[in-house]
């Protein structure tokens, strides 16, 4: 994409989220700007790609039920499996960050949860499941029923979490979450590799098994077919997308 295609006004990053949809089909594409700093947790059935194009950010996630930070610096790429509540934190002014979901199936829900301090996250305080379609929207009405509610003030949870727990189902296995990679230092480090092969995936298949991650690099007239929703982005020189309406018409894509 380029700098044009990106959101590049104040307005396009509103508040709480500061998030912009740029696309969505079977995968959904946004930018998300700083200065934001929250204290929820976004409870997601998809894995999310985070990509940070300008500055830097912290995401705080819930790793196998204990409170974790993780550092993704400028450059670097991370992918966060399906099922682990996640708080994004840009305090960075101008910091620009990309970040890429899959469409939710029929009845899957997000969520959005509060614990009763945000540094330990020992408790939950309160919780509400929702469909999501376009996170930038979406998630607004749940942040504003949250500031209207009893528990901000009394700090008390919710009287259903405190007898039956959360009803979204986390991802809690124990050592799943990868270390941010540092996108041109690897392309560097395997890019005789990626030559002679065409392409090398970054994580083999994401750790939701949900999409592929894939650096490719081919020769001037090389084909390459891509059978679903496909995400390009262009680091270093150019290529030519040519899309087959006929196999799009079919259920496929080119």
């Amino acid at each position: 994409m380029s700098c044009s295609g990106m959101p590049q006004t104040k307005k396009d990053f509103r508040p709480p989220i500061c998030n912009k949809l740029m696309f969505k089909n079977q995968l959904s594409i946004m930018f998300v700007g700083g200065p934001n700093t929250r204290e929820d947790f976004h409870l997601n059935p998809s894995s999310e790609l985070y990509y940070m194009m300008k500055g830097n950010m912290i995401l705080v996630v819930m790793d196998a039920g204990r409170r974790r930070e993780i550092p993704i610096r400028e450059g670097q790429i991370f992918c966060l499996p399906a099922g682990v509540p996640h708080s994004p934190q840009r305090p960075e002014k101008e910091s620009l960050g990309l970040v890429v979901e899959r469409k939710r199936y029929e009845g899957e829900l997000d969520g959005l949860r509060w614990y009763t301090e945000f540094e330990s996250c020992d408790e939950l305080l309160w919780e509400k499941l929702f469909q999501c379609h376009d996170l930038g929207k979406d998630l607004v009405p749940v942040v504003n029923a949250y500031k209207n509610s009893e528990q901000i003030e009394t700090r008390v949870p919710l009287p259903e979490l405190m007898a039956r727990g959360s009803k979204f189902k986390e991802n809690n296995s124990v050592g799943n979450i990868a270390e941010p990679i540092d996108l041109a230092p690897w392309i560097d480090a395997h890019l005789d590799t990626i030559i002679e092969k065409g392409s090398l995936d970054l994580y083999g298949i994401a750790p939701s098994l949900e999409f592929s991650v894939r650096v490719v690099a081919h020769s001037s007239g090389t084909t390459v077919k891509f059978p679903v929703d496909t995400w390009v982005y262009q680091l270093r020189g150019t290529c030519e997308v040519i899309v087959d309406t006929n196999a799009q018409e079919k259920g496929g894509a080119e």
